[in-house]
């Protein structure tokens, strides 16, 4: 482990270690008090594996910590992603590991949708003057308005070309 890759959350392992299925079974058999303590068995289990997942994948120390702790709030908890593994599947780690690659995605997708559409740019749609409609429109069925409006913008296209 680099020198950039160090923190002190989550121990001193850096590689996925064999998950035991009997406890991620207990999880969903157990009651609420003991459930926890396996949840939080299983984080403090796989933190450091993720974080150190994460870094050389190219996020920085602070990035990395950062996806870490959203991961484990928003979908390993939030999602009760522990709940939704299945021995038949596969490997827990590897279930775990294509969790972490979709959330990812996520975020990464939603950093990009902000930078597209920054907020100071956006117009508010209350400050948009409304067109002046002919008052039997204006007061008509929005149908009705819509296909007066469509007419209209025809009836301007044809006069064009003529």
């Amino acid at each position: 482990m680099r020198f950039d890759d160090y923190t002190d959350m989550g121990g001193i392992r850096d590689e996925f270690l064999t998950t035991h299925w009997s406890v991620i079974e207990d999880v969903s058999l157990s009651g609420a008090e003991k459930n926890h303590a396996l949840i939080g068995l299983l984080i403090e289990t796989y933190w450091k594996p993720v974080y150190c997942y994460l870094r050389r994948r190219g996020y920085d120390n602070e990035q990395a910590k950062d996806l870490t702790q959203g991961f484990f709030q928003q979908v390993v908890l939030g999602r009760k992603l522990i709940e939704k593994a299945e021995q038949t599947k596969g490997r827990f780690r590897s279930f775990l590991l294509v969790a972490l690659n979709r959330y990812v995605i996520d975020i990464g997708d939603e950093q990009a949708a902000q930078k597209r559409i920054p907020k100071n740019k956006l117009v508010s749609l209350d400050q948009i003057v409304s067109l002046d409609l002919p008052e039997p429109v204006a007061e008509s069925e929005p149908k009705d308005s819509f296909n007066y409006a469509w007419i209209s913008t025809l009836l301007e296209q044809v006069l064009e070309e003529v």
